[in-house]
């Protein structure tokens, strides 16, 4: 489970990934830098892990000079979430933009957008995250692990990681001879949520499989000011399937997944004649319980099929990766079968990658990866222009252990991208100009971790990075609906550009473990949307693209104290500050920016060992989030939000019979005193709907209980 700011995950075979590269493997095994009886000391409290990671291949968690967090399956299952992006937003450093509970956005140190890369399934997620309220199309069913890489990554992953990676990888494949699976169930009583996910996975002879199918639909969510929020139920479904052969030489093996999403949209529309924080309320629900979605909607359906390969070479391992994803989204505005926005987006993706791992505490990796992209508008409504994109990058990276206490790492990536903006009239006139732009950027990083003292670890890192804008940025011109807002683009912004320090410090002893993690980053020519004062286009207000030069600064800490094996206290806390540079007062401050978060967790194991009960526990958290006042104020683009506090309870074993563990059940009750609260990064926040108060903002979720079973099998 979580542990810090980061999990033990023993992993992985020779060949793990950096961009693209499969991390699964299918016999766990100790990397051959680190010695059996290193290893025993290290995790003897699980103070300190081996972890898989966008950096230089399988190193312990002390010796990266980045701040990474982790969790994995067993935290994924005790905590109540409604998709993989919310379970993650309690890590420090992460937050999540949202479009109720359906729709997560991840934001990582105050970033987020194109600027966070989504890795699942060894390759990028590509799913048209221009986008306010397009989500991550992966099922969190799938999911057995996941890392947040938190500064820029672009010299592994390229452009888009300048805020860094969150990596989403499923369950390593099944022993050989194993046939194994599992039944996940999750009820929560606030929106009705089902959801539900079988899984069956094998390995006989050297040929390995896995598929699943998951569903999952919520009716609207309520809370004690709205009621039932309208239309703000969704559905979703999901299959997932693998197949592979390993031998001595390697493995290589095919993946495929389909997710399909319909949420409903609120309906809502601006008012012009007045604050255009206020909204026309949408139409009133009784009950809220119906779990169809109704217009105004979106359907998403985002196809993707991966092959993987990984071989000796020589002294070392080539991977090779090819990747075809497919996302179309549509809106439906006034009919459930006539689209208004149509995106149709194709992707190719293609990696190579040789790692050596010689003698002498050194490694090496060097690669290159390509990508393609189209993109069609195919509705009757135009946002942005229909594009073509080209992507190719080189890189190299090296770690080297100086000693037991001091390790380098860095590198260097050079990444060429074109796009490509199709022309198009409407009416005779032009709604589209044609844009032809091409970019180019070094990416860069240097850094060292020392391991000062016993239980103390000191890392410094220095990076550069890059990101190009996306067409949303540069072309846009039309009415998102989904968004209540006109947005404009701006085809002459250049690519920001970054630089960024991170300082942090690691203690551990058998009764504290202790992190801090410091950043600085100025970023030039940064990218983001803004109001045009009272500027409306068909009764829409204006917001258009600007570029600005701008100095993100933050850090985050954790501190566990465990005065008893049964009994932990964690408290995470984690700060952002985002502001324009050269400027003042009230004007300063960048919009989307995260409030500063305390969360504190109370975990109280209940025996040791148990003839029926295996691993109870139950805990008491508490989620402070501070109120933001650094707010975008030009043209009253956002407005300060007020704090909160929100309690939750959570409770869990897993139950034996005949020496066996059969299921595992999950308790969790979230907001407990059913406190009326908006997050500042929840893009309901400037719609109002109509409630017994009045017109009032559309808050989150009130108190919702859930439970959870999970159902494993196995014949070994």
């Amino acid at each position: 489970m979580y542990k810090g700011t980061s999990i033990l995950l023993l992993c992985m075979s020779a060949g793990s990934m950096l961009y693209g590269q499969e991390t699964d493997t299918i016999h766990t095994q100790i990397p051959a830098h680190i010695s059996e009886s290193e290893l025993s000391d290290s995790t003897a409290f699980g103070l300190d892990e081996i972890i898989v990671t966008g950096l230089n291949g399988q190193r312990r968690v002390s010796k990266v000079p980045l701040a990474i967090s982790s969790v994995d399956r067993e935290y994924l299952n005790s905590s109540q979430h409604s998709n993989i992006i919310d379970a993650l937003d309690r890590l420090p450093g992460v937050s999540q933009i949202t479009t109720g509970a359906g729709i997560s956005k991840p934001v990582i140190r105050g970033l987020g957008y194109n600027r966070v890369l989504v890795v699942s399934d060894g390759v990028r997620q590509e799913g048209q995250q221009w986008g306010d309220e397009h989500g991550v199309e992966i099922d969190g069913n799938s999911v057995g692990k996941a890392e947040i890489i938190k500064g820029p990554a672009s010299l592994v992953y390229g452009s888009d990681a300048m805020a860094g990676v969150v990596r989403l990888d499923d369950d390593p494949p099944a022993r050989e001879g194993e046939i194994k699976g599992n039944l996940n169930m999750q009820y929560q009583s606030n929106n009705g949520l089902f959801n539900y996910s079988a899984d069956c996975a094998g390995n006989l002879r050297g040929f390995f499989w896995d598929a699943r199918y998951s569903d999952n639909l919520a009716h609207d969510y309520r809370n004690r000011i709205n009621g039932y929020v309208p239309n703000s139920r969704f559905r979703q479904n999901a299959v997932t399937a693998m197949a592979g052969v390993m031998g001595n030489w390697g493995r290589t093996l095919l993946r495929f997944n389909y997710y399909h999403l319909e949420p409903g949209i609120i309906d809502a529309h601006a008012d012009v004649e007045g604050d255009h924080h206020h909204h026309h309320p949408g139409p009133t629900l009784e009950g809220g319980r119906d779990y169809k979605a109704e217009v105004p909607m979106q359907k998403v359906d985002h196809y993707k099929l991966v092959s993987s390969t990984n071989a000796s070479v020589g002294r070392g391992t080539l991977t090779a990766n090819i990747g075809f994803q497919q996302n179309r989204r549509r809106e439906f505005e006034h009919s459930a079968y006539e689209s208004s926005l149509d995106f149709l987006l194709r992707s190719y993706t293609a990696d190579l990658r040789y790692s050596i791992r010689p003698a002498g505490m050194f490694s090496l990796d060097c690669g290159a990866s390509g990508m393609i992209q189209s993109s069609d508008n195919l509705g009757e409504e135009f946002l942005i222009p229909a594009y073509r994109s080209y992507d190719i990058g080189v890189f190299a990276t090296a770690d080297k252990d100086l000693g037991e206490s001091v390790t380098l790492a860095g590198g260097v990536r050079f990444d060429t991208r074109s796009l490509h903006g199709l022309p198009l009239e409407e009416d005779g006139v032009a709604r589209f100009e044609e844009i032809r732009r091409t970019f180019t950027g070094i990416s860069a990083s240097l850094g060292a971790t020392w391991h000062c003292l016993s239980g103390l670890d000191l890392k410094f890192n220095l990076s550069r990075g890059y990101r190009t804008p996306n067409m949303s940025e540069l072309g846009s011109n039309g009415c998102h609906e989904g968004t209540y807002r006109y947005e404009t683009g701006d085809a002459s912004l250049d690519a920001e550009q970054s630089i960024q320090a991170d300082l942090g410090a690691g203690f551990r002893s058998r009764f504290v473990d202790a992190e801090a993690a410091l950043f600085i980053n100025r970023v030039d020519g940064y990218i983001y949307l803004r109001r045009e004062g009272s500027e409306v286009i068909d009764g829409i207000p204006v917001y258009r693209y600007h570029s600005t030069d701008a100095l993100l600064a933050g850090g985050e800490a954790s501190v566990t104290v465990r005065p008893h094996d049964l009994v932990s206290l964690e408290n995470t806390f984690s700060y952002v500050n985002s502001r324009r540079l050269h400027s003042h007062g009230e004007n300063q401050w960048l919009p989307m920016t995260p409030a500063p978060e305390l969360n504190t967790t109370l975990r109280v194991g209940l025996c040791r060992e148990s003839r029926i009960f295996e691993s109870p526990y139950v805990s008491v958290g508490m989620n402070l989030a501070f109120r933001q006042n650094h707010v975008c104020t030009i043209d009253d683009t956002e407005t300060p939000t007020p704090s909160y506090t929100l309690f939750s309870l959570s409770a869990g074993t897993g139950v034996r019979i005949h020496g066996k563990q059969r299921f595992a059940v999950y308790l969790n009750i979230s907001n407990i005193f059913d406190r009326a609260y908006v997050s500042h990064l929840s893009r309901l926040k400037y719609v109002t709907l109509e409630s017994p108060a009045g017109h009032t903002p559309v808050y989150n979720m009130g108190r919702n209980i859930g439970v959870r079973i999970v159902v494993p099998f196995s014949n070994m």
